[in-house]
């Protein structure tokens, strides 16, 4: 972009600290002139027009700082970018780094981000980022834009502020929005998402690459398991084993539930009185649980227990296997931490660099701890570890066998 004549560009990243490796990498690339001169830290900038003393370079800033507005009036970091960059004429690259920060949005048949409530109850349902990348980009509609991230999105949903993959809008298979370009992915399902992933990397939008394993070697590590590990991967096969004979009694007692509810659903439409099992069925499955409990935490376990009543038959049982696998896969995770602990400590002392990988680290599990304890996200301390395998467990018997109503 430099080379073409673009003089001002744009980096926006999540934490302030990452200011010096953006400087480090324009120097990689070759541009030490950018890297010591015009590489521009707008979080140390005051407030006011930057056009006129800043005529070109890399402007970085994070995300944070792209939703800040000043203490005093009206004015907004935001709004001091688009006048530095320009207006619409900016032809400037747009370097979006960690761009999974701007996942959380919601966005309606017209492209803009939804709202609920009217008036002072009014909310929006996509985050402050979010909002404000998808603004930023409309408002630099000439801007090249670079998405990165290795975790961009969890959902199709979280697409929504790449708006410049050219999947949807004028000229594309979905040209009323993406509303009509999700809604296209949900009914075509996963196969859709494969297809659509493949164009982008045959039309060159996309770039996933590995790092080198040239002179890498691999070497497995035997001799992980004792008695200790034998014997509680038994009983949890154990403990497994009598969930799933009990999964079945269970899945049976549901269907036998829906019938009841069925033939009671077909005499209330007709007129006809039920009869006294009927009344006892109602009695028995009656949902109390939206009465007023002033502990959050209660709330969220009442909530939680709802759904699960209502869960189908086969639905139990997918969610039964899918936590059967996340259990013994924490599990086996494990078992490796005291071997990997190990290993590290004699490459440590061999004056060797360590890094571990791990397939999980259970911290869905651990928010969901924290959540169920009555603590918010920033505040609250639980008195012990979370344990991904006991947390899945304690959830599994909670699907199959909710508590009854008050």
């Amino acid at each position: 972009n430099i080379s073409r004549g673009r003089q001002k560009h744009v980096w926006i990243s999540v934490s302030a600290d990452l200011y010096e490796d953006a400087k480090r990498d324009l120097r990689d690339l070759g541009l030490d002139d950018y890297a010591a001169d015009h590489c521009h830290n707008l979080g140390k900038l005051p407030y006011g027009k930057l056009s006129k003393k800043y005529r070109k370079g890399v402007m970085f800033l994070t995300y944070h700082q792209l939703i800040a507005k000043k203490s005093r009036g009206k004015e907004t970091r935001l709004d001091q970018l688009l006048e530095w960059c320009g207006g619409e004429d900016f032809g400037g690259l747009i370097m979006l780094d960690e761009c999974h920060k701007a996942k959380t949005i919601e966005l309606d048949a017209n492209g803009n981000p939804k709202t609920t409530g009217k008036g002072p109850k009014k909310k929006e349902l996509s985050s402050k980022t979010a909002i404000a990348v998808l603004d930023l980009q409309k408002r630099l509609p000439r801007a090249r834009v670079v998405y990165c991230s290795a975790t961009s999105v969890s959902h199709p949903k979280n697409l929504g502020f790449m708006n410049r993959l050219g999947l949807w809008g004028p000229g594309t298979q979905h040209p009323s929005g993406f509303k009509q370009f999700l809604d296209g992915l949900k009914s075509l399902g996963t196969g859709a998402m494969e297809i659509h992933a493949m164009h982008l990397k045959s039309t060159g939008s996309m770039v996933a690459r590995t790092l080198s394993y040239e002179s890498c070697e691999f070497d497995l590590v035997d001799g992980i398991g004792s008695e200790d590990v034998t014997k509680v991967y038994n009983k949890a096969s154990q403990l497994w084993g009598e969930l799933h004979s009990q999964l079945g009694e269970r899945t049976r007692q549901m269907e036998a539930n829906a019938r009841v509810e069925e033939n009671m659903k077909k005499c209330l439409d007709k007129g006809i009185p039920v009869t006294q099992d009927m009344r006892y069925h109602m009695d028995l499955i009656r949902d109390s649980d939206s009465e007023p409990d002033e502990d959050s935490a209660d709330e969220e376990e009442r909530k939680f227990r709802r759904k699960c009543r209502r869960r189908a038959p086969k639905q139990l049982q997918s969610l039964f296997w899918s936590a059967h696998q996340r259990f013994f896969r924490s599990l086996c995770i494990a078992t490796k931490v005291p071997k990997a602990i190990e290993l590290a400590k004699e490459s440590l002392e061999n004056d060797k660099c360590v890094v571990i990988g791990l397939q999980s680290t259970g911290e869905a599990r651990a928010k969901g701890a924290t959540k169920a304890a009555g603590f918010s996200n920033d505040q609250g301390e639980l008195d012990d570890f979370v344990s991904a395998p006991n947390e899945d467990l304690k959830r599994v018997i909670m699907m199959m066998f909710p508590l009854p109503p008050k």
